[in-house]
């Protein structure tokens, strides 16, 4: 038997706008002047004496931004499981719990303590303490989820209501969940110590959950074992197979399973908790004092309690409890009592100018980062830097010709037949329909100034025929 941490990695966190993106999600941000919250959910867990291995579920979309974000953060053994398409945290946590099965060498027995990404967790030794009490009420054969003891009226949390002690633990049998309420009912619930916001971190043991699963979603559970079973090894990641997942039911495991299931108890969470999901959460952790997470300067003039995240310069003069989110293409401005109607402005966003949502101005692939500068209908510019070592895949373009020019570092460059090096100031010409491709064979970043001309410049517009990322 052993004991192994899945973190979930595969939220999109568009509630915090403009910052978090689909390309690169809150997780893979920091808000505290610390690691991103991946990197501090994967410390947390390391640090947990009972953890013998962690298991990454992540979406496919993100493979090239994980082994930065996990592995410098815990000696102990890392496997990542990748969904080529999302389908909630049923499918995340069923496919999780297959995969430990039949790749992990979990037996019925070994436990699972499932972690979102996207939290912000102090007190180490609350934290542990917790999970230990957890696990004891696990092995009693339940699905043990965690408690957290409101601190206010939070309408965008779902609540857990308490009903008596589970015999020989520190846990409670669960009365009933509540969905997100509205704020009479937060206010009413407030005031009752047998409710607990859901903290969404899950504990218990291989063999309940799939039978659990078995019994209220029998097609998640066949579903993402044929996912397992076809699925595919690439490199360190273990991809699931699209076909079975696609064919998976999208929900989440509070509704496919814990809100059905007679097996269910809860733990209380000792440590300081919050899932980060909006900007008057995130501000919350400054406990009310002026910051700027990005540390350029802020004038602050007869203003309090304003959380600013910018790259530049920022004024503010006589307002209170404001949120300011500036980057590069895109700028919110919110009270923190709104913040939770961010996902509003993206569901706008999406119908819109969807770009804006997907990815940021500076974009980041598995060979190094691409930014575009300036666009038109008719041309785009972009700065491209390949890392050392690194190469772009072999591609031609149906709509566009492109023009490149080195403007740092030495790069390699094939068109058609030809490949050459080109050294800084040298430029290449590429013709709509080439085949080519640009790497970097040295141990410092190439950087090249791109612009391109045609009457399409979507990133769709490219024919892979060789990728050493697997995407040909």
């Amino acid at each position: 038997m052993k004991t192994i941490a899945i973190i979930l990695c595969g939220g999109s966190g568009s509630r915090l706008w403009p910052l978090s993106r689909q390309s690169e999600p809150k997780q893979f941000h920091a808000f505290d002047d610390s690691q991103s919250l991946l990197a501090e959910t994967v410390k947390r867990a390391d640090a947990l004496a009972c953890i013998d291995e962690i298991l990454i579920v992540s979406s496919a979309l993100h493979q090239h931004l994980l082994p930065s974000h996990v592995e410098p953060y815990s000696d102990k053994p890392i496997h990542y499981l990748l969904e080529p398409v999302a389908r909630n945290t049923a499918g995340a946590i069923t496919a999780a719990t297959h995969y430990a099965k039949h790749h992990m060498a979990a037996d019925d027995k070994s436990c699972l303590i499932v972690m979102p990404s996207d939290h912000h967790i102090t007190d180490a030794g609350a934290f542990q303490l917790s999970i230990e009490h957890a696990l004891v009420g696990a092995l009693t054969g339940r699905l043990l989820t965690f408690g957290v003891t409101p601190s206010s009226p939070e309408t965008g949390y779902g609540y857990i209501q308490k009903g008596a002690p589970l015999v020989g633990t520190a846990c409670n049998e669960v009365v009933r969940f509540v969905e997100k309420p509205d704020l009479v009912k937060a206010i009413e619930m407030l005031s009752n110590s047998d409710f607990a916001w859901n903290s969404g971190i899950f504990v218990f043991q291989v063999e309940v959950l799939l039978e659990e699963t078995h019994q209220f979603e029998p097609q998640i559970y066949e579903q993402c074992l044929t996912a397992v079973l076809n699925g595919k090894k690439q490199k360190k990641f273990f991809i699931l197979d699209l076909k079975a997942i696609e064919a998976c039911p999208s929900k989440s495991i509070d509704y496919a399973v814990f809100e059905r299931s007679k097996k269910i108890a809860v733990a209380t969470m000792a440590a300081s908790w919050s899932d980060l999901g909006s900007w008057g959460a995130v501000s919350d952790l400054t406990l009310g004092q002026q910051v700027n997470a990005s540390k350029s300067p802020v004038i602050n003039i007869d203003s309090q309690n304003n959380y600013v995240h910018a790259n530049k310069t920022v004024a503010i003069v006589g307002i209170s409890d404001i949120v300011v989110v500036d980057t590069p293409d895109a700028l919110l401005i919110t009270h923190k009592d709104q913040s939770q109607s961010v996902k509003k402005v993206v569901d706008l966003l999406n119908q819109k100018q969807p770009h804006l949502v997907e990815t940021h101005a500076k974009v980041r692939r598995p060979w190094g980062t691409y930014e575009s500068m300036h666009q038109s209908a008719a041309h785009q510019v972009k700065y491209i830097v390949v890392e050392p070592g690194e190469r772009l895949s072999l591609q031609s373009h149906e709509h566009r010709a492109e023009h490149w020019v080195v403007v740092a570092g030495q790069a390699t460059i094939t068109v058609g037949e030809t490949c050459a090096t080109y050294s800084t100031g040298q430029h290449v010409y590429i013709e709509k329909q080439e085949k080519h491709r640009l790497e970097n064979h040295t141990q410092e970043p190439v950087a090249i100034i791109e612009v391109q001309i045609g009457s399409y410049l979507g990133e769709d517009d490219i024919k892979r025929f060789d990728d050493v990322y697997g995407r040909s």
